[in-house]
């Protein structure tokens, strides 16, 4: 809702006029889609897998500290919001969609590629099986001939993606 504006506004916006070769309308959604990205690739990051881990030395209470599971599991809760409430008449609107496929990327792609961090990729395995389960059911709820393409798009890559050869280092 954050970025919800109204339509006689949005129209009004535009590019600077001296600019050359520029595009004359804002594109809201390419503004969200590069802050979400920017947000995605910092939750997401093996530097944060290790400084979650880090920090369990650190503490004499680890049990209490955040770990990279719990922030991606508080990700895809977020980012998934809506298929919590798919009780019919599902509805993803263009900027989430945006997120949603930035999401699935960024899992599709940590389950795939090794990294230095030992948690990242299980965790990310973990968090794209259980995202796989929930796609799958909100499927069956018949959504919107849109938001089925989709959910259906983002099935396929976390499927294709958890059934590829892990890649594994120094193997």
């Amino acid at each position: 809702g954050a970025f919800t504006f109204d339509p006689a506004f949005m129209s009004r916006l535009g590019s600077d006029t001296l600019e050359r070769g520029s595009a004359t309308d804002y594109s809201l959604p390419a503004s969200v889609a590069g802050l979400q990205r920017t947000v995605l690739d910092s939750l997401t990051a093996e530097a944060l897998a290790q400084r979650l881990a880090d920090a369990e030395s650190k503490v004499s209470k680890a049990d209490q500290l955040l770990n990279f599971a719990e922030v991606q599991q508080r990700l895809s809760d977020a980012v998934w919001s809506e298929l919590g409430a798919a009780k019919g008449g599902l509805q993803i609107d263009s900027l989430r969609r945006n997120l949603q496929r930035e999401h699935v990327r960024r899992l599709a792609a940590g389950v795939l590629r090794p990294t230095a961090a030992a948690d990242v990729r299980p965790v990310l395995r973990q968090a794209a099986a259980q995202l796989q389960a929930r796609l799958q059911a909100a499927l069956a709820t018949k959504p919107a001939p849109l938001v089925r393409a989709h959910l259906d798009d983002c099935l396929s890559t976390l499927s294709e993606a958890l059934k590829a050869p892990l890649a594994k280092q120094g193997v």
